[in-house]
């Protein structure tokens, strides 16, 4: 159970601090540009909370359209575990979507049953997302507004066949002003993720999630993170690395 908790949670670290090109942004804000998915020049990072490393995360590009984030531990690299995201559309748009994520030489596969799209407070404006395939996890091209996504459904471990259930709730932010963080880092602009995943990986059903994480226009993630369960816990990025 720590250790998919851990996972979910993004607990990682390590890196060295270079600066990057200066970068060719699209006409609309995209998710890339933030996440740093699918860029021109290798990406990765490393943040801290308080005096020790918390994480660290590295893009690897697959395909034109096709790339896995790695999250670990910077002493033990590369880790194990990795998470794959697609750029595609579909008749509701598009998107970065989630097949699933490689731990330990298996894949976890996801298939949502459920996935609806509303506004921020996740109530009203409720309209529909084809199901049945990866989740939609976030709109390429980045909204003017912000919007809550909703998702459902089962990861099977492919190596077993063993089959788990997942319910995954976020609100994305559209761009804003991007203060410095906590280790003096600033960018153009900024977007926030809060979300809430619930599963029965590792123990029966219930919460074991909830956090909001700050995405830097051109430095990627965990520009900032804030949990709040299962406990209290913060970090910021420090050091950054492009190739």
């Amino acid at each position: 159970m720590k250790r998919y908790l851990a996972l979910l949670l993004g607990v990682i670290s390590g890196l060295v601090l270079a600066s990057a090109p200066a970068p060719a942004w699209a006409a609309v804000p995209t998710y890339g540009e933030y996440s740093m998915m699918l860029a021109t020049t290798g990406s990765a990072a490393q943040y801290w909370s308080g005096n020790q490393a918390g994480g660290k995360w590295e893009w690897d590009t697959v395909s034109p359209t096709e790339a896995d984030i790695s999250w670990g531990n910077p002493d033990q690299w590369p880790p194990s575990y990795r998470e794959r995201f697609v750029h595609e559309s579909d008749s509701s748009g598009d998107w970065a979507r989630l097949p699933g994520w490689f731990d330990w030489g298996t894949f976890y596969t996801i298939r949502t049953t459920t996935e609806w799209q509303a506004n921020t407070d996740c109530r009203t404006g409720r309209t529909p997302l084809p199901a049945g395939g990866a989740q939609h996890y976030v709109r390429w091209q980045i909204p003017a507004t912000g919007y809550c996504l909703y998702a459902e459904g089962t990861i099977t471990e492919e190596s077993t066949g063993k089959t788990m259930v997942f319910q995954h709730e976020q609100v994305w932010s559209p761009p804003a002003p991007c203060p410095a963080n906590a280790y003096g880092w600033t960018a153009p602009s900024c977007i926030d993720q809060w979300e809430s995943w619930s599963s029965n990986i590792g123990t029966p059903f219930g919460l074991k999630l909830e956090r909001s994480a700050t995405l830097a226009r051109g430095l990627g993630m965990a520009f900032r993170i804030r949990q709040t369960y299962p406990s209290l816990w913060s970090a910021d990025m420090k050091y950054v690395r492009a190739w």
